[in-house]
């Protein structure tokens, strides 16, 4: 597994959460959309609606590839997705390939919070 990010920016209305939402749905890897609850929520993500790691992992064992990650506190979870992302990898000689997901990273990111 090779880390990387891909960055998808433009002004708002655009279109940047519909390709996201494409290139989750069509991925050949295990992907990962971390989404909101309620009225929050984007619509129409694609994959095993999920809330938590375990819930995941059954779902993996289930054969499914594709995930809608519903998370109350996208902040905690993102970092604990990612430390997971790398365990499964290391299990796998890093030969598994994971797309996470993430709409609107400067919500949850503090490093990308924008400073006067």
């Amino acid at each position: 597994m090779n880390e990387g990010s891909i960055h998808i920016l433009g002004r708002s209305q655009t279109g940047k959460t519909v390709l996201a939402r494409h290139m989750h749905a069509e991925s050949p890897r295990l992907s990962i959309f971390i989404n909101r609850p309620g009225e929050d929520r984007i619509p129409n993500i694609a994959g095993k609606q999920v809330r938590g790691i375990q819930a995941l992992e059954t779902g993996i064992q289930q054969g499914k590839r594709t995930f809608n990650y519903v998370s109350t506190d996208p902040e905690s979870d993102i970092r604990e997705l990612i430390d997971w992302c790398w365990k499964l990898a290391d299990l796998n000689d890093r030969g598994v390939d994971i797309q996470l997901t993430i709409d609107e990273i400067h919500e949850f990111a503090p490093q990308s919070q924008k400073t006067d």
